[in-house]
């Protein structure tokens, strides 16, 4: 999967199952790519809340 476009799914959609449903994958692989760009990067790249997920920078803004 290429990051960047999970990360961008992500954000759009606001839930990992959604975006997981969206590139036909799992939830989990979409978890396990979220981790690694945010590994990548050094940062945290969403805020999880109870069932909200917030994005911590501006989707449309990131390049791969």
């Amino acid at each position: 999967l290429d990051l960047y476009k999970v990360f961008r799914q992500v954000g759009k959609s606001g839930s990992f199952s959604k975006a997981a449903e969206f590139t036909y994958t799992t939830q989990s692989a979409i978890s396990k790519s979220i981790k690694k760009l945010e590994e990548e990067l050094e940062t945290k790249l969403f805020y999880r809340k109870t069932l909200d997920l917030i994005c911590e920078c501006d989707v449309e803004s990131v390049e791969n």
